[in-house]
C-alpha cells in the first residue's frame, strides 16, 4: 500500500490549534496537585472519609493562598509596567523637550 494512500487523512483532515484537550483524569491530577494531595495515594485516602475530608479542605486552603499570591504578584508586575514612561514610544514632533536634540531609543 503507498504511503500517501496510508496517510491521506493526515492530509485533508483539520486538527484543532493548540493544545489538546484534556482528559478528566488530567483535571483531577492538576487539582490533586494543586490541592498537594499526593496523586498516588489519593485512593487510599479517600477510603477514609474523615482524612479524605482534611486533605481535601487543607488543600483547598493552600491552593486558594497561592492563587491568591499568584495573582497580587500578577497585578504588582504589570502595575509597574503601566508606571513606566511611555515617552520614548512617541515620535519626536510630540515630545518638545526632544526637538533639536539627538535622542537614543
Amino acid at each position: 500500500m503507498p504511503k500517501a494512500v496510508m496517510y491521506s487523512e493526515l492530509f485533508n483532515s483539520k486538527r484543532n490549534v493548540g493544545r489538546p484537550i484534556l482528559r478528566y483524569s488530567d483535571c483531577m491530577k492538576k487539582h490533586f496537585k494543586a490541592a498537594a494531595i499526593d496523586v498516588q495515594q489519593w485512593e487510599s485516602t479517600a477510603i477514609n472519609r474523615t482524612a479524605w475530608r482534611a486533605a481535601v479542605q487543607a488543600g483547598s486552603v493552600a491552593a486558594e493562598v497561592a492563587r491568591e499570591a499568584d495573582a497580587d504578584a500578577k497585578r504588582r508586575r504589570r502595575h509597574e509596567q503601566e508606571l513606566q514612561p511611555l515617552c520614548h514610544l512617541l515620535p519626536a514632533h510630540y515630545r518638545p523637550w526632544s526637538v533639536g536634540t539627538v535622542v537614543d531609543v
